[in-house]
């Protein structure tokens, strides 16, 4: 049963309190059977919004007088239960739209849910309109390091496990920008909510509040910087020199064509570039506390001594990889050349369409190719993620933080699945996911009942570590697993497993067993890569290669849509539809028959 702690921190709000209790409760009605819920308050009044809120149920926790942050941070430490949603107490938030805050945590297993004025179906059209500029403004801003739509709303809920409340500053209001910057989260989803106008009393926010806020988005923003980026740029930045230095000598005093002498100096730097970043940048840690960049003010000399005492730190605990320099090398020189070519484009494109001076066209573009040189030393030279697919949350985090392609084709599919398996109802009934693993993509659906089974334990246990509700997890297969009642499910899922089957017997085994569980007229609904088409042969081997550590190797069975429709209906299933997106992969629905 995963439980809710509301944490609203006030000042002076008797005229908003009890309205906000009441509209708390009438909201989470339909969720108390199966879920517990406690209202914490954070009160730093001088007016009776205490008593009241005592009186609708609230637990009161005496404020430290010290701002709306720190607030929140002691409502955060003081709560209870595993799911926290922190809302204002002034009435601009809508208790109605904590359940749609709520379900994306509670049944789909995200990590944080925001509400949101700036996605579909969120509104503040009641705001003046500088109000709306000046909110427009900072949020765009925002988006563009955090990726969420509206990080100012101040309405949101997220697990308690992805934050230390210590680790938070209280010094300012933006708390969710904390938990964004700060958390261990892997999936967020954001939701369409209603900013209203505080119903009573007066706003406590001032223009020095203001500047505090915009001060810690600084901080935050050095606290989350990559530190193994601004290693990789600064040492960039020290072979430019040596390349320049060579570049000119070799072509002035050896007398070398400059074309030749170019390739000379470029070795020169790219040699010394793999040398350092082996050494400094890619450093393997050999303790878990490493540390953070501590800031205690701005002057240039604070942030020199802070910088040398985290490198002194980083370097004392950590240590270089264990990598073949041969191979490692081959890929850092390839991967270099990838970021020139994408440099030398962007200078062109920039400079001839629109008429930018080149030097300032070549260094947007170095930002550009310094991204993807980074990212391909990371990825294919010093292997810094070691998730492989037999990790438990491997499938979790692919759909969330996977390569953009990644996320992309694997949202694709959930939709097209989703679509699929729904009924016109809008609900797939009681739905059974075969082989789920650490998959999203069946908890996407609406259900009444979700049953995911898998035969690996560790990936069984990390979807039960969500503590979902209507949602159970089995270790096991259809072959191990004894199903009593024939006819149970309205929907069974076989998303991208059938692949992994070893032989076509065992193919014909598990799809007689999901005919026997499924009621007459239930669906089937089934994806698997489109091995008979050209686009899916090729998108298979490119897999294999750009995700060394995924399952491309263990792809046995392979199938083009008529082969996998054959399949189907000689275990009795009639044929009902199919979507080839990209032709890549292939959603197909079938339909139980008698």
């Amino acid at each position: 049963m995963l439980s809710v702690s509301i944490c609203i921190p006030t000042r002076n709000e008797e005229g908003n309190i009890k309205r906000l209790n009441q509209g708390i409760y009438d909201a989470l009605i339909p969720y108390t059977p199966e879920s517990k819920y406690e209202i914490v308050v954070v009160d730093d009044s001088t007016d009776k919004t205490a008593t009241i809120a005592r009186a609708f149920g609230a637990r009161v926790i005496k404020g430290k007088g010290m701002g709306l942050g720190q607030a929140i941070i002691d409502g955060i430490a003081a709560s209870q239960n595993e799911v926290v949603l922190v809302m204002d107490g002034d009435g601009s938030h809508d208790p109605q739209a904590i359940p749609s805050l709520l379900k994306p945590i509670l049944d789909q297993g995200a990590d944080i849910v925001i509400g949101s004025r700036y996605v579909k179906g969120g509104d503040y059209s009641n705001w003046a309109f500088n109000r709306k500029v000046k909110s427009l403004v900072g949020v765009k801003l925002m988006q563009l390091v955090t990726g969420v739509r509206d990080s100012n709303s101040g309405f949101f809920a997220f697990r308690r496990s992805i934050v230390d409340s210590s680790m938070l500053n209280g010094k300012t209001w933006k708390i969710m920008l904390e938990v964004l910057f700060k958390g261990k989260w892997i999936s967020k989803v954001e939701v369409p909510i209603t900013f209203g106008d505080r119903q009573t009393g007066e706003s406590k926010r001032s223009t020095r509040q203001v500047f505090k806020d915009a001060i810690n988005v600084i901080r935050l923003l050095i606290w989350k910087f990559p530190k193994r980026y601004v290693s990789f740029a600064v040492i960039g930045g020290i072979g430019a020199i040596s390349y320049f230095a060579v570049f000119w000598a070799i072509t002035e005093y050896g007398h070398i064509w400059y074309g030749a002498s170019y390739f000379i100096a470029t070795m020169v730097a790219m040699t010394q570039n793999y040398i350092m970043n082996h050494f400094i940048t890619f450093r393997e840690p050999t303790s878990h506390n490493i540390g953070k960049l501590k800031l205690k003010g701005f002057g240039v000399i604070t942030l020199c001594l802070a910088l040398v005492k985290y490198v002194m730190e980083y370097v004392r605990k950590t240590k270089p990889r264990n990598i073949n320099h041969l191979k490692g090398f081959g890929a850092y020189f390839a991967g270099s050349w990838v970021g020139e070519l994408v440099e030398y484009l962007v200078m062109i494109f920039l400079t001839e369409v629109f008429g930018i001076f080149y030097l300032l066209s070549d260094f947007i573009g170095s930002g550009f190719s310094s991204v993807i040189k980074y990212t391909i030393a990371r990825k294919k030279v010093w292997n810094d993620d070691k998730r492989t697919a037999s990790s438990p949350d491997y499938e979790w985090h692919a759909f969330y933080k996977g390569l953009p392609w990644q996320k992309r084709w694997k949202r694709i599919i959930a939709s097209i699945v989703k679509e699929f398996a729904e009924y016109p109802d809008g609900e797939a009934g009681r739905v059974l996911d075969v082989g789920c693993g650490a998959s999203p993509q069946g908890l996407m659906i609406n259900h009444s009942d979700y049953l995911g089974l898998d035969p690996r334990e560790g990936k069984i246990n990390f979807m039960k570590s969500k503590d979902l509700r209507k949602c159970w997890f089995i270790h096991g297969d259809l072959g191990t697993v004894t199903f009593t009642e024939d006819g149970f499910f309205d929907t069974v899922l076989f998303i991208e497993v059938i692949e992994h089957l070893s032989e076509m017997d065992e193919a014909r085994f598990n799809l007689h067993q999901m005919h026997r569980l499924l009621k007459t007229g239930g669906k089937l609904v089934v994806a698997t890569p489109n091995f008979e088409g050209f686009m899916g042969k090729w998108m298979d081997r490119l897999y294999g290669i750009f995700q060394r550590n995924a399952y491309q190797k263990e792809h046995q069975l392979k199938f083009g849509l008529e082969s996998l429709r054959e399949l189907c209906e000689d275990c009795g299933f009639e044929y009902v539809k199919s979507e080839i997106p990209s032709g890549a992969d292939m959603v197909c629905l079938f339909r139980k028959v008698d």
